[in-house]
């Protein structure tokens, strides 16, 4: 599973992040809203409202 943040073609990889700072027991929490989730992942799009995309084992994308 890959965990990317951004919008459209303009993402980045925050697997690494979300299963070192997230995980909790077999959960990765992720904060709600671009203001909470930038303190953690930066800000690839200043002003624009980003999504979480997963990648999951069969390579399909969920948002």
């Amino acid at each position: 599973m890959k965990i990317f943040y951004g919008y459209l073609e303009n993402t980045i990889d925050v697997t690494e992040i979300c299963y070192e700072k997230m995980k909790n027991d077999d959960n990765i929490i992720i904060p709600a809203g671009d203001e909470n989730r930038c303190v953690y992942f930066s800000d690839p799009l200043f002003g624009v409202l980003k999504c979480i995309y997963i990648l999951d084992s069969n390579f399909k994308l969920k948002k």
